[in-house]
């Protein structure tokens, strides 16, 4: 998935590179939902998505990350 980001594709051009390696987004997998979101939006920082998913990360352990 990461190079789906890194390359700037569009949601379309994603999910055909995603299929050929044998690979699709999941409906179900809330950090497919959020890379798909950002492709289909033209966010391409990584930064950004990765503090997406581990703020999910975080509220779904409930856990306070140590400071």
């Amino acid at each position: 998935m990461a190079f789906t980001i890194a390359l700037e594709l569009s949601l379309d051009e994603a999910k055909d590179l995603l299929a050929s390696a044998g690979f699709a987004l999941s409906r179900s997998s809330k950090t497919d939902i959020i890379v798909a979101y950002f492709l289909q939006n033209k966010i391409y920082d990584m930064f950004e998505l990765n503090f997406k998913a581990v703020g999910r990360a975080i509220s779904k352990a409930k856990v306070l990350p140590v400071q």
